[in-house]
């Protein structure tokens, strides 16, 4: 059965980043396994983890969205320009320095959660059955304890 940590959860931008993008899927996995635990105790606590995660990342991807809509150049009906394949937003070069400052801020982000890490004996399930990417997932939030 997993155990608290003295330690907070911490994730960095990147986490944030990888969940919605190539990592998606083994995010969401990690709430598929069978957690060991007294009654389900274990579950409860890394889908409270998922659901923390989850809302962290609403407020990192608002707030870099809220800096490139203040800072890109506008169509005549007040929408964002795009580059030429629809996929980059433009940004003015008068506003280029202020945007990027303001946009590197908030990729210097780390956030700890306020969840304390849970400690798990990584020997058995379901540490030994998951993926290389659903491990880069949940490893922000388990701590280490291997049973001798």
């Amino acid at each position: 059965m997993g155990e608290f940590s003295e330690e907070n959860a911490v994730l960095k931008n990147w986490f944030f980043e990888q969940i919605q993008g190539k990592y998606k899927g083994a995010f969401e996995a990690i709430g598929k396994y069978r957690w060991p635990g007294d009654k389900g105790k274990d579950g409860y606590w890394v889908h409270r983890y998922i659901d923390e995660v989850e809302r962290l990342s609403k407020a990192f991807f608002a707030t870099k969205k809220g800096i490139i809509n203040r800072y890109a150049e506008k169509d005549d009906e007040g929408r964002n320009k795009t580059d030429e394949s629809g996929q980059g937003v433009l940004i003015s070069r008068k506003n280029n320095d202020a945007f990027t400052e303001e946009f590197e801020s908030v990729m210097d982000i780390e956030v700890e959660m306020n969840l304390k890490k849970r400690i798990f004996n990584l020997d058995g399930k379901p540490f030994t059955e998951m993926s290389p990417e659903e491990w880069k997932m949940i490893w922000p939030y388990v701590g280490n304890k291997i049973e001798e």
